[in-house]
């Protein structure tokens, strides 16, 4: 974090966004306080007098995060009655606030891998926040004859799966490229389509795919 960063943040604000970066690229075990320090341009006891140890740091950390998300998903739905709107709304409001804070992907990553063995009830009630604010919009969806009944938790997992991963796994996207032509056995150039950097675009990307579906036409058997 440099100098022009730190200008006009309070020493809570740059010790939580050094925080994020720490535990982004080391995960909770192998993040030193002394680095978080050092980015933050503070001394440790004044880490420890803002925030606390390292546990609490974590824990402040991923709190402000998803009060960011719960805040922006909240009044995002609130800005319409119609419940596929609401979803496609929902749906930029988290896009566009994961852009913000690029290290929350790579934390959540890590501990989606572990089981979520990090994240204590606090933060387990701000997820569920999250998916309730998404079971309701469904189903009222289902209630007004607008979408067929789907797994509210599974639909809610497409969501988050798409923004986080797309987020985190940017920076694969050149190493993919130049690799394609390889693991497909052609010395001919592939053109393998660019990630969808912009949280607009891949907000309205994964509404498509969620409320219209890949199928151009009813399926067989009914399935739509």
């Amino acid at each position: 974090m440099t100098a022009a960063q730190h200008a006009g943040q309070s020493p809570q604000d740059r010790i939580l966004d050094a925080a994020a970066q720490v535990f982004a690229e080391e995960g909770f075990a192998g993040a030193r306080v002394d680095e978080i320090a050092r980015r933050a341009g503070v001394n440790k006891a004044m880490l420890y007098y803002h925030i606390g140890d390292k546990t609490h740091l974590y824990q402040t950390v991923l709190e402000r995060n998803f009060d960011r998300v719960l805040e922006a998903i909240r009044t995002a739905a609130a800005r319409s009655s119609d419940p596929c709107q609401q979803l496609e709304l929902i749906i930029d409001a988290f896009a566009r606030t994961i852009a913000t804070m690029p290290e929350h992907p790579r934390i959540m990553l890590r501990e989606f891998a572990s089981g979520g063995a990090g994240l204590p009830e606090p933060i387990l009630c701000r997820v569920a926040g999250m998916f309730t604010a998404v079971r309701e919009v469904l189903a009222a969806g289902v209630a007004s004859g607008q979408l067929r009944p789907t797994n509210p938790l599974l639909t809610h997992l497409v969501i988050v799966a798409a923004v986080v991963f797309s987020t985190a796994v940017q920076p694969f996207q050149s190493q993919l490229a130049t690799l394609m032509p390889r693991l497909l056995g052609t010395d001919q150039e592939l053109p393998v389509p660019d990630l969808i950097t912009d949280p607009a675009e891949l907000a309205a990307a994964i509404s498509d795919l969620l409320l219209t579906g890949l199928a151009t036409a009813p399926l067989p058997g009914g399935s739509s």
